[in-house]
């Protein structure tokens, strides 16, 4: 869903496609705290989807324009990282950091 959102050129796609990967962030995090027996924790997603996450929010905001926006988002990404909330596989994005720096280009 975040990818389709950073296609659409409508206002309001950057700011849901965020959303929908701070909810996807929030629900990784509670698993920590909740007993699923073994059946799934945050170290067993795909790190690389998380990775594309961030990088179509940052699009959505590229598309629309939005420099603050998309730097924000790259910078929720490298606080993620430094947290080591997802193991040593989640590695921010060159892209994402590429993006950001062309939006401020333009």
């Amino acid at each position: 869903v975040i990818l389709a959102l950073s296609t659409i050129k409508r206002s309001s796609s950057a700011q849901q496609a965020e959303e929908i990967l701070l909810r996807m962030l929030n629900y990784y995090r509670d698993l920590d705290s909740f007993d699923c027996n073994g059946l799934l924790s945050s170290q067993s997603f795909n790190t690389r989807d998380l990775s594309k996450a961030f990088s179509g929010a940052i699009a959505a905001h590229s598309s629309a324009r939005d420099t603050v926006g998309a730097e924000r988002v790259m910078n929720k990404m490298c606080e993620v990282y430094e947290s080591g909330a997802f193991g040593g596989s989640f590695v921010p994005d060159v892209r994402s950091f590429g993006s950001v720096i062309a939006l401020y280009g333009k």
